[in-house]
């Protein structure tokens, strides 16, 4: 084989290798979420100024941009941002709480693409700053901002009706330290879930439950029309734990013996163990999918600072 015909091969060997690459770019995995570990982003809108006058002299808007970064579509009014370090009054404002007027969709996972999640504003119009200073001074404005979420998990558990036989030809583990799971895109998570048998014809599995996104949860609704601090309710969050048939029934000690129910965190995390009955279930091991829908509100904040300018200085 001569060098030109020895070149030609390689170039054509490269092509091949290079398709073979920029076609795996495009194929879809089997991840049932896209995940990460954010709900909104905030910040302040360009349109937010930076300096105004005393004195009447600006009349201007606060604007908060508000995009959701994670998976769960939130309704409308469920979204409501108020306003801290500023004299209500002084700076001629009606309120200091605004809500969302639309619905918020977060983002979607398809089966060969994904799509963004929907952004919006947040507004407190025509404010000024009425009084006539003798000096500058700046104010720190805090946006606290609640809005209602959830966190979806996805896994397989391994069940048969006599839990604690094991057999060579079963093709899942009853036993299993390190059961696979997925997380919608969200501030909390399932970060380890793991099963063993515990009894002749009972399973029971333990998750784990930690917030990972920087804020504080609350009890499902907790904020109506002001995002405060609603100390009763702060580290609380609503569990439900289904299976996608039905068929099974967990029963877990922090829900008051069932699949249900409000739970307290501690420092951010919580541990939850659940048992099901499998004794009407068939003999052979198989793998059913297991939901964990984690409830709550989530409040994050989001700073600026204004100068007020005294205009006559």
């Amino acid at each position: 084989m001569g060098k030109k015909s020895i070149f030609i091969f390689l170039i054509f060997g490269i092509l091949i290798i290079a398709g073979c690459d920029s076609s795996t770019n495009n194929v879809s995995t089997n991840k049932a979420f896209i995940g990460g570990e954010k709900g909104l982003l905030l910040s302040f809108s360009e349109d937010t100024p930076d300096r105004i006058g005393d004195n009447n002299a600006d009349k201007f808007d606060i604007v908060i941009n508000v995009e959701n970064n994670g998976e769960q579509n939130i309704e409308r009014g469920k979204i409501i941002a108020s306003l801290q370090g500023i004299d209500r009054d002084a700076f001629s404002l009606n309120s200091l709480s605004a809500k969302s007027n639309t619905d918020l969709a977060g983002k979607k996972k398809f089966r060969d693409r994904e799509e963004s999640g929907e952004e919006l504003e947040l507004e407190f119009k025509d404010a000024r700053y009425k009084f006539d200073l003798d000096a500058d001074f700046n104010v720190n404005i805090r946006a606290d901002v609640c809005y209602e979420y959830k966190t979806r998990t996805q896994s397989d558990i391994c069940l048969k009706r006599e839990a604690n036989k094991r057999l060579t030809n079963d093709v899942c583990k009853l036993d299993n330290e390190n059961v696979n799971l997925e997380n919608s895109g969200s501030p909390l998570k399932v970060s380890k879930l793991s099963q063993r048998p515990s009894g002749a014809n009972e399973v029971s599995f333990t998750f784990d439950i930690e917030k990972t996104g920087k804020g504080d949860v609350y009890e499902p609704g907790a904020f109506f029309d002001v995002c405060d601090e609603k100390r009763e309710k702060k580290d609380k969050i609503k569990v439900k734990v289904t299976s996608v048939s039905g068929n099974i029934n967990p029963s877990c000690n922090r829900l008051g013996g069932g699949n249900e129910g409000i739970i307290d965190l501690i420092s951010g995390k919580r541990t939850i163990t659940c048992e099901i009955s499998t004794s009407g279930l068939q003999d052979f091991a198989h793998t059913r999918p297991l939901r964990i829908e984690l409830s709550y509100f989530f409040k994050e904040s989001v700073e600026k600072k204004i100068i007020v300018e005294d205009t006559e200085a």
